[in-house]
């Protein structure tokens, strides 16, 4: 039997705020004229707001509009030095059983159980203006307990061929995360209060004077020097905890059985399964019932893989926040779901002359809701506000299929030269080649509408930007493909010194290996009967509209850690 505790103890002090200079935000697309994010602001920064007001961006290609930045963003601080810095504490305590039986020389079996609880700080600078309207879903002023992380754990080896010739083995266990510190953070400063942090967002078309020049309107390179006026202060970013949060749970199992050829020869397969319960997400909850729908169609997208041209859809509409008083109130739920399976096959030989060699074939499939994979909370991850069932779909992390085949060779040679034993010996040859599923992507929508304060979607919500009539992660960039290789000799100076060398490929045969692709596949046009068109964005269609950006599915990264250019690496060191 075992048993053991574990306390754990974090403080965290923040004291200083992100963008407080503000940031304008240029984009590629013609929605309201805009010509492309670099000529936007190239325009912006030649007529500036000393010959350019709001009301006209003299773009040569596009008619008069307002500024030509797509959004300006800025965060103020506290208004008091006492509280211009943010600092709290968290707690996590856990505690453990565990026993272990072996009822024959074959059998074995183990069972435990875990209980986690993490004590949350105290809310700090609550917002009761906020609670009185959203309490009912989360607010500023309390936080949420989570007390019943109970996690079962229970595993079980059989050797039913006897000692030594194979083995089954059976595992299930329950795990919990843990709420990071970033997110307890923004739940406890973005509150919008005077001693909190306020985060705003405007666009060209909001009405307000620029601070740096008197009676021009605000545009590049204008910033608020002090706390913006009620207009912009209405589009102030708010988060809370939902007041069903749970901390994210993991249920995993895995069945494998290994079975021995011989002496030399083993061979395997496994089931993995890990369903994640209770992940993290967002959803503004200031947002209006829709009271409406509207018809989109697609459009010029006839070369374009599982959609078709003509294609029609309708959606949810969103027109209008339930208070104007503020701009997105983001709720961090704990109301996505994720599931995981997977296959793995393996086998390993080894020989009597100093060959190892393993190979390992994996396929899976990962589903999830889109959850939030960062710290940081999304103002709202899903597509519709009311209805997360948009969200299921494949995952970013689905890579169905992936191949590991590995070489360790040591020769040993036996030779009657004396000298041409000792040139043959110590050497070191070891390959290990890996080929998987490229990275999955979307056909995201660009344009739209959206609400005071939050970001353009095709329905107004801000929410996430793929098709839906498709789904998430449909499309995948080509399979990756690398060769590593490892040459090494130890050479014997003498019986207590040995001088090792060693050369190292990584990434032998230069093998491009793409990891990111422009996923700007459809562009919101002006509605025509009712329908609104997306344009389809291919490298015609973007030639013909006359802006900066790359056409849909064009790569535009090669490099993610080590799927990198071909690199060379050599190395002595001395053993004694």
């Amino acid at each position: 039997m075992q048993a053991g505790v574990d306390w754990s103890y974090v403080h965290d002090r923040t004291d200083s705020l992100a963008n407080t200079a503000g940031t304008f935000h240029y984009d590629s697309g013609t929605t309201n004229g805009h010509a492309g994010g670099l000529v936007d602001w190239i325009t912006d920064f030649t007529f500036n707001v000393n010959s350019n007001p709001n009301g006209g961006c003299p773009t040569i290609r596009s008619p008069i509009h307002n500024f030509c930045f797509r959004s300006f963003s800025q965060t103020f601080g506290a208004q008091n030095l006492a509280a211009q810095f943010t600092a709290f504490s968290t707690q996590e305590f856990s505690g453990f059983l565990q026993d272990r039986w072996r009822p024959s020389e074959t059998l074995s079996l183990t069972v435990g159980l875990r209980y986690e609880y993490e004590l949350l700080p105290i809310p700090q600078r609550p917002n009761f203006a906020v609670d009185s309207i959203f309490s009912a879903r989360g607010a500023t002023g309390i936080f949420p307990e989570d007390r019943n992380n109970l996690g079962p754990r229970a595993a079980a080896a059989w050797q039913p061929f006897g000692q030594g010739r194979g083995i089954i083995r059976i595992a299930y266990g329950v795990y919990f995360g843990r709420l990071p510190g970033a997110t307890i953070r923004s739940a406890l400063v973005d509150t919008a209060t005077p001693t909190s942090a306020t985060r705003i967002r405007i666009l060209p078309a909001t009405i307000v004077g620029c601070p740096q020049v008197a009676n021009q309107g605000f545009g590049y390179p204008c910033a608020f020097l002090f706390t913006p006026p009620s207009t912009v202060a209405s589009t102030t970013s708010i988060t809370v905890l939902d007041r069903r949060f749970r901390l994210p749970m993991i249920q995993q199992g895995s069945l494998s059985l290994e079975r021995s050829l011989g002496h030399y020869a083993t061979l395997s397969a496994s089931y993995l399964l890990s369903l994640g319960r209770q992940l993290p997400n967002s959803v503004d909850l200031n947002i209006a019932p829709s009271n409406g729908a509207r018809a989109f169609q697609l459009q010029g997208s006839a070369q374009a893989t599982g959609v078709r041209s003509g294609d029609t859809f309708v959606l949810p509409v969103y027109t209008s926040r339930i208070t104007t008083s503020f701009g997105p109130v983001t709720a961090v739920t704990s109301n996505a779901n994720a599931t995981y399976n997977a296959l793995v096959l393996q086998a390993r030989r080894r020989t009597r002359h100093g060959l190892d060699f393993r190979a390992s074939w994996t396929w899976s499939k990962a589903i999830d809701f889109g959850q939030n994979s960062g710290s940081v909370p999304r103002t709202n991850s899903q597509l519709d506000p009311f209805n997360i069932r948009y969200d299921k779909g494949l995952s970013a992390l689905n890579f169905p299929h992936k191949i590991v085949g590995s070489a360790v060779w040591q020769p040993t040679p036996d030779l009657a030269s004396h000298l041409l034993q000792n040139l043959a010996s110590g050497w070191l040859l070891a390959p290990i080649l890996t080929e998987a599923s490229g990275r999955p992507y979307s056909y995201n929508i660009f344009g739209g509408t959206r609400l005071p304060g939050g970001h353009e979607s095709i329905n107004g919500s801000g929410g996430d930007l793929y098709l839906p009539s498709v789904g998430r992660n449909t499309l995948r960039l080509p399979d990756t493909f690398k060769l590593d290789l490892r040459l090494s000799r130890d050479v014997p100076l003498s019986e207590a010194l040995h001088l090792h060398a060693f050369v190292e490929a990584f990434n032998l045969t230069n093998r491009v290996n793409y990891t990111a692709v422009t996923q700007r596949a459809f562009l919101v046009g002006l509605p025509t009967n009712g329908v609104t068109p997306l344009v389809f964005q291919d490298a015609a269609t973007i030639a013909s509209e006359g802006i900066s950006t790359l056409p849909f599915g064009a790569f535009t990264s090669s490099s993610a850690q080590q799927d990198r250019e071909r690199q060379l690496q050599f190395g002595l060191h001395l053993d004694f």
